[in-house]
């Protein structure tokens, strides 16, 4: 399909040099996450990847200064409202 378009493709595998990186990039982006996400969690890991996938794709990318999610769909979800007012003290909204 590539091919018709007129689309130079290259194969690639993780940890491959001759790449430009981006493949590599994101996986040490996925696994960082899965290592939280596990290590916090052992049991539910598993039900927490939508929460995860959701916050990868909220992470403005640095080559298209997009967000994944507006680049799949177009828009920008809402964010979860939170259930109290926003202070300045980090700490106390934690």
């Amino acid at each position: 399909m590539a091919r018709l378009l007129g689309i130079r493709t290259l194969r690639s595998t993780a940890y491959h040099p001759q790449t430009n990186g981006e493949t590599e990039w994101v996986n040490q982006e996925l696994e960082i996450y899965f290592r939280i996400f596990c290590s916090n969690n052992p049991e539910t890991w598993k039900q927490l990847n939508p929460l995860m996938e959701f916050s990868h794709n909220q992470k403005v990318h640095s080559t298209t200064k997009q967000t994944l999610f507006y680049l799949m769909m177009g828009y920008e979800p809402k964010d979860i409202p939170l259930a109290f007012d926003r202070t300045n003290a980090p700490t106390a909204e934690q």
